[in-house]
């Protein structure tokens, strides 16, 4: 990872030229101590990281850390002795010159120090979460599978949807007519299966630190970025990402501390979401805009209710989805598709007859604590400060599911059905 959240790492001899915006927690001593659980999951993911590199830097940055403590001290004792022959009226010439001499040298040290801390803190921040033990290690893995997979082919879905689909562009296109209401019927439905989570509203727009710190390099045109405004600084630039995103949620939460009693957080939205994918000629597959319902849950640092409030999730998705009555399948994704703030996800994937390939039309990652400890999302118990674990995902994309519906059907005279008249 490149600067830009690199940037908003900032220690204080940046102070005089720029503002402090985020200072993580890091926590690689922690990580050291299971150096082999670290090399897995950077092999696994095909990370091109010098860990060796990494280690000696913040090791060598330690180092000369426990040197400014010793010298800190050490002015601290000789300030103390001269102050008891000052009460005695003895000479202290000698001390102060001492004094004097670690002065500077705590001094010549500390601007030394800056750069080497800032050097093995963006080292250390561009390594990826840790893997769960359920993420494949080189190829996706069966979850769950509802229904037959039809073997049939058929045409694509922008021929059938027709008048349904006005389509100028990834960019620029419209649902009319059944597609338009199935889009509304479908969230509707989706948003009254998630009884137990509070809907919210997020920003659509985020800042560059929000975005590096999820892990995403914005340079790579993985997010999109708008214009420099006048005095825009390049780690402060502002990113359309929509509602519907887990850097909205993070926007929302970054630097953010909660009780404890108010955990576990379950919340949702249902808004757009915009993706700046780069195939093209796919249709509704590939769109850069979509209208999502995204999930997110805070929970405390407790790994068992984690894996529990995950598994219930995933049934949840099951649930929702059968009565659709639609084939769809649920797969672990392997380690080497996953993003770099995940652990472990779960893909909900429908089959698209023309292509002859599964789709993905929503997914559910655990996240653990790794961006709560970048990001600075906390809870308090006893005046201790704990870091939440996340589960994220989105529920719904509507564009890909509404493609392989067409696709199932071959028409669009069935697109609403009863089940989903209901929720008008």
């Amino acid at each position: 990872m490149t600067l830009g959240y690199d940037r908003s790492f900032l220690t204080l001899c940046f102070l005089q030229d720029h503002f402090v915006l985020l200072t993580p927690y890091i926590n690689f001593d922690e990580q050291l101590e299971n150096k082999p659980k670290l090399e897995r999951s950077i092999k696994l993911r095909g990370i091109n990281v010098d860990l060796e590199r990494i280690e000696r830097r913040w090791l060598f940055f330690r180092y000369l850390d426990e040197q400014r403590l010793t010298l800190e001290l050490t002015k601290g004792e000789i300030g103390k002795e001269i102050a008891d022959l000052l009460k005695r009226g003895d000479n202290v010439e000698n001390l102060k010159l001492q004094a004097k001499l670690i002065k500077d040298d705590l001094k010549m040290l500390k601007n030394y120090l800056y750069g080497v801390e800032e050097s093995a803190a963006l080292a250390v921040l561009s390594l990826p979460n840790s893997l769960h033990p359920n993420t494949p290690d080189d190829t996706e893995r069966l979850l769950f599978e509802y229904l037959p997979t039809s073997q049939r082919s058929s045409r694509s879905h922008m021929e059938i949807g027709g008048s349904l689909i006005k389509f100028i562009n990834p960019y620029l296109y419209y649902l009319r007519g059944d597609a338009a209401l199935f889009e509304y019927l479908l969230t509707s439905y989706m948003s009254s299966t998630l009884a137990s989570f509070t809907r919210i509203s997020n920003s659509d727009f985020c800042r560059s630190v929000i975005v590096e710190g999820c892990a995403t390099d914005f340079r790579d045109k993985s997010v999109f970025t708008l214009e420099k405004c006048t005095g825009d600084v390049e780690f402060t630039r502002t990113h359309l990402v929509g509602g519907a995103s887990l850097y909205a949620f993070m926007t929302y939460f970054t630097k953010h501390l909660v009780t404890e009693k108010r955990l576990p957080l379950r919340l949702f939205t249902t808004a757009r979401s915009y993706n700046p994918n780069t195939v093209r000629d796919d249709g509704l597959f590939s769109v850069n805009q979509e209208t999502s319902l995204e999930f997110f849950l805070a929970l405390k640092d407790d790994e068992q209710e984690m894996e529990e409030e995950f598994n219930k999730v995933v049934s949840l998705l099951i649930t929702s989805y059968k009565a659709l009555g639609y084939h769809f399948r649920l797969v672990y994704i392997p380690a080497q598709k996953l993003k770099n703030h995940e652990c472990l996800r779960v893909s909900i994937e429908m089959f698209s007859s023309f292509t002859q390939t599964y789709k993905e039309v929503g997914h559910c990652s655990i996240i653990d604590s790794f961006l709560s400890k970048r990001l600075l999302f906390t809870y308090d118990i006893n005046k201790e400060r704990k870091f939440v674990r996340i589960i994220s995902g989105t529920l719904l994309k509507v564009p890909p599911l509404l493609a392989c519906v067409l696709e199932n059907n071959g028409r669009t005279d069935n697109l609403l059905t009863d089940f989903l008249r209901k929720y008008v």
